[in-house]
């Protein structure tokens, strides 16, 4: 009997090492390296699994951080056209806090000395704490014995390990790096797409967009002035290229319809007038440029084409459209007067 119970003992403790060997040596998750020959699984589920490890492992000096609005963004474009090396890494919905978490981890890494990010209203709203994804951050930013041994002995890991194998014998274009967490060649950007995304408003994910619950102006400004102005204000020596993404026109008749069009414009020119302030930040804003009304360059409301990508990376590295403490003013009258303009607009015409 005792022979048997040694045996079964020996048996599932030779399984469990090569498990955790087995999870060491692929680490899907690149908590100890990143791999180039490796065909990762770049998706909007693994991205937060995976940002610890491109932040440490993946060399660059530009790192750019967003929603889903910068998913698109080809990592080559970033780097021919602003003349950098750069990392990518966004976080689908992505709450004000979590880029907290992401840009500092990635400030503490010490490689990034340029930072892009897009400043999505979306992300300062109000989020019930039981909606956050937060609970795992110890896990996939840390470095301790118990987030290891989580990391090691989970059998999520070990599945994205196999899969990881089962990908690099047969790889895609979305599992190589330069095409991370694309998706632009999966949907259709034209006009009637848009229009159908726009007529199930009250019926879709849209249902609950920009509540007023959510939207409040106290909560928004808060949540910028918590999370993500220290940080600007904290590391002097980087910059900061902040712009605001260009969702199309009828993500603002939308905001109009839920009440919240003016407490969203009074937010933008809050942080406006704090961010141009600071020397070692630009901004730009391309919610207000003529190509937010040209609705074959989308897929839904807000998400738009890798072409209006090239033209904000263009306008970025040719210093167009950067608001300074000059212009500034000349900018909130174009914010109030596109407001204007939007309240007075038919979607259906």
């Amino acid at each position: 009997m005792k022979h048997w119970v040694f045996l079964v003992v020996k048996l599932t403790a030779s399984f469990y090492s090569a498990v955790v060997l087995l999870n060491f040596m692929v680490d899907p998750s690149m908590k100890c390296r990143h791999t180039a020959s490796f065909a990762y699984d770049y998706n909007d589920a693994t991205e937060r699994f995976l940002a610890g490890g491109m932040a440490r492992y993946i060399p660059y000096t530009t790192a750019m951080v967003g929603t889903s609005m910068i998913e698109n963004f080809q990592v080559e474009d970033i780097d021919t056209t602003l003349h950098t090396h750069s990392v990518k890494i966004p976080f689908s919905g992505g709450t004000a806090k979590e880029f907290a978490l992401l840009l500092t981890f990635i400030l503490d890494q010490h490689h990034a000395t340029h930072i892009l990010y897009a400043l999505d209203t979306f992300s300062y709203r109000k989020i019930d704490p039981k909606n956050e994804q937060i609970a795992n951050y110890d896990y996939m930013f840390g470095g301790d014995p118990i987030a290891w041994f989580k990391y090691l002995t989970n059998t999520s890991t070990t599945q994205k390990s196999l899969t990881l194998l089962r990908d690099t014998l047969n790889p895609t274009e979305k599992n190589s790096y330069p095409h991370a967490f694309m998706w632009a060649s999966e949907v259709t950007f034209d006009e009637d797409t848009v229009r159908r995304d726009w007529d199930l408003r009250d019926r879709s994910k849209l249902q609950s967009a920009f509540s007023p619950k959510e939207y409040g102006y106290e909560d928004l400004k808060g949540n910028f002035d918590r999370y993500l102005y220290p940080i600007l204000v904290s590391h002097p020596n980087v910059k900061f290229t902040i712009f605001y993404p260009p969702y199309s026109f009828l993500t603002w008749k939308l905001a109009q319809e839920r009440g919240t069009l003016d407490i969203m414009m009074a937010f933008k020119a809050y942080t406006l007038s704090k961010l141009v302030a600071l020397p070692n930040v630009e901004v730009y804003d391309f919610q207000h440029d003529p190509m937010i009304y040209e609705l074959n360059n989308y897929k839904d409301i807000s998400h738009y084409s890798d072409d209006i990508n090239h033209v904000m990376l263009e306008r970025i590295a040719h210093h167009r459209d950067h608001i300074t403490p000059q212009t500034l003013s000349d900018h909130l009258q174009q914010l109030r007067e596109d407001e204007a303009k939007w309240r007075e607009m038919n979607p259906d015409e």
